[in-house]
């Protein structure tokens, strides 16, 4: 979340928040990976 906050800013995160803690440790891997790429957060969980 922290990634995500630095790169989209802080207020998006919250928007996202039940999503990525609810998460299982393989899916936050693929999202992190996608992160650093990712133009929008919609590119990250799609």
């Amino acid at each position: 979340m922290r990634l995500f906050s630095r790169k989209f800013g802080s207020d998006l995160i919250e928007t996202y928040r039940s999503r990525i803690e609810s998460a299982e440790p393989e899916q936050l891997e693929v999202w992190s990976e996608r992160l650093l790429t990712a133009d929008t957060p919609e590119t990250i969980f799609h």
